[in-house]
C-alpha cells in the first residue's frame, strides 16, 4: 500500500586537474608537471517502511567505485626517483589505480507529536584514496629513505571511511513560527588522510634537507559532538536563524609505519585532532518587504565565527580564530519566482587564514581565506 517509499539512482562523475609549480631550493631548481583524472562511479538505493503512524524504519545501501590516474614529470636538477637518487635533470613517474567500497545506512524515526520527531541512524562513509602532489622533486616510491618511510609521488594513499552514529530531535512550537533541531553525533574514523610534513636530514651521499608535504593515512580518529539549530519567525516574512556545533576528537591509533609516526623522531599528538575547531557558528536573518504587482525588497545579514584550530596533525600550524559577516540586498517576485540579488561576503575586508604548513628550516606559509567579494545574481524557478 502506502507504507513503503523507495527511491534508486546511479551516479558518475569526471574531472580532470593539472597543476604546474616550480622553485629552488639548495642551488638547484625543478618545476614539476602534475596530471590527474577521476572517474567515480556510484549505485545507490534507499527505502523507509512506515511500520506504525509514529514509527518508521529506513535502510539504504550504496555501492562506489573511484578510478585515478596520476602522472608527474619532474625537470631540473632537484628532481630525484629511485633511478636518479641525486637528481641529473629530470624525474619521472605514473600512476593509476581503483577503490571499491560499499556503504551501508539504518534508521529509525518516532514522533512523539506533530510537532517532535526524534530519529537514531547509524551510517557509513567512503571516500577513496588518492596520488601526493607537493612532493618538490622528490618522485620516489616505498622504502627510499629506508625501511617504513613511504615515499612521495610513487606511491598513492588508501581509503578513508567512517562509521558514524547520530541522534536527534526536530521540534516546532508556537503554530511552526519557531524550530528546534538539535543532534548528537559519533563518527570513527579508520585511515584519516591528513597532510604531514616530512622532513629528511640524512649525512653521507643520501638526500639532505629534503622536505615533502604529502597526504598519508595516520590512523583511526574519533570525532564527536553537538549541533544545535534554530530557526524563528517572529512575524510575517522576517526570519531569524541561528546554528552552533561544538566538537572534540582524539586519535584512537596511529599507524607507527607511516609519516608522520615514522618521521625521524617527528610524533603525532595522540590526543586530539588538531584540524576541527571546537566551537563554530552563524547567527543571521532574512526579511523580505512587499512590494506592488507581487514584487518585493529583501535583504538580510549573516554572522560567522569558528574557534581557532590547528591545520596539520603535528599541530605546529595553529589558526586563529576569524568571524566574518555577509549579507544581501534584493528585488524580485514575491513568490520568488525570480529575483536578482547583490551578495557580499566578508563585507567588512577581514584578513584571516585558512590553512597554513609549517618545515624548520624551510619554509612556514599560510592560505588565506578571500577578501571581500561581491556578486550579482539573477534567479529564476520554473
Amino acid at each position: 500500500g502506502e507504507r513503503f517509499e523507495w527511491q534508486a539512482g546511479a551516479f558518475y562523475l569526471n574531472e580532470d586537474g593539472s597543476q604546474l609549480f616550480s622553485g629552488s631550493f639548495f642551488g638547484s631548481g625543478f618545476a614539476e608537471q602534475i596530471e590527474n583524472e577521476t572517474d567515480s562511479y556510484a549505485l545507490f538505493a534507499e527505502g523507509t517502511w512506515q511500520a506504525t503512524e509514529a514509527l518508521s524504519f529506513t535502510g539504504g545501501v550504496r555501492w562506489t567505485r573511484d578510478e585515478k590516474s596520476f602522472s608527474d614529470d619532474c625537470v631540473g636538477a632537484f628532481c630525484q626517483s629511485d633511478e636518479d637518487p641525486f637528481g641529473t635533470g629530470s624525474a619521472s613517474v605514473a600512476r593509476e589505480d581503483d577503490w571499491d567500497e560499499v556503504t551501508f545506512k539504518v534508521g529509525a524515526d518516532y514522533r512523539f507529536s506533530a510537532s517532535q520527531l526524534g530519529y537514531l541512524s547509524y551510517a557509513q562513509g567512503f571516500q577513496a584514496g588518492g596520488f601526493r602532489t607537493l612532493c618538490f622533486g622528490n618522485l620516489t616510491s616505498d622504502d627510499f629513505f629506508g625501511p617504513g618511510i613511504r615515499g612521495c609521488a610513487g606511491t598513492p594513499f588508501d581509503p578513508q571511511t567512517v562509521d558514524s552514529i547520530e541522534a536527534g530531535l526536530k521540534s516546532t512550537f508556537f503554530d511552526s513560527r519557531l524550530r528546534l533541531n538539535i543532534a548528537a553525533f559519533y563518527a570513527m574514523y579508520s585511515d584519516i588522510q591528513q597532510v604531514v610534513v616530512q622532513q629528511f636530514d640524512f649525512d653521507g651521499d643520501d638526500v639532505v634537507d629534503s622536505t615533502i608535504f604529502p597526504i598519508d593515512n595516520i590512523g583511526d580518529v574519533d570525532v564527536y559532538g553537538v549541533e544545535v539549530e534554530l530557526n524563528w519567525s517572529p512575524i510575517d516574512d522576517l526570519n531569524v536563524y541561528a546554528t552552533g556545533g561544538y566538537q572534540e576528537s582524539d586519535f584512537g591509533t596511529v599507524d607507527p609505519s607511516s609519516p608522520p609516526g615514522g618521521l625521524n623522531g617527528n610524533a603525532i599528538p595522540t590526543s586530539e585532532l588538531g584540524s576541527n575547531p571546537s566551537w563554530q557558528g552563524k547567527i543571521g536573518f532574512d526579511y523580505t518587504i512587499p512590494l506592488d504587482r507581487g514584487l518585493a525588497f529583501f535583504y538580510g545579514l549573516d554572522l560567522y565565527h569558528t574557534d581557532n584550530y590547528f591545520s596539520e596533525s603535528r599541530n605546529l600550524v595553529e589558526i586563529d580564530s576569524y568571524t566574518r559577516l555577509n549579507g544581501f540586498v534584493g528585488l524580485g517576485a514575491y513568490d520568488r519566482q525570480w529575483q536578482v540579488a547583490l551578495t557580499g561576503k566578508n563585507i567588512t575586508d577581514e584578513q584571516d587564514n585558512v590553512s597554513g604548513i609549517f618545515a624548520e628550516g624551510f619554509t612556514n606559509i599560510r592560505t588565506p581565506l578571500p577578501p571581500v567579494e561581491y556578486m550579482l545574481t539573477f534567479k529564476f524557478n520554473y
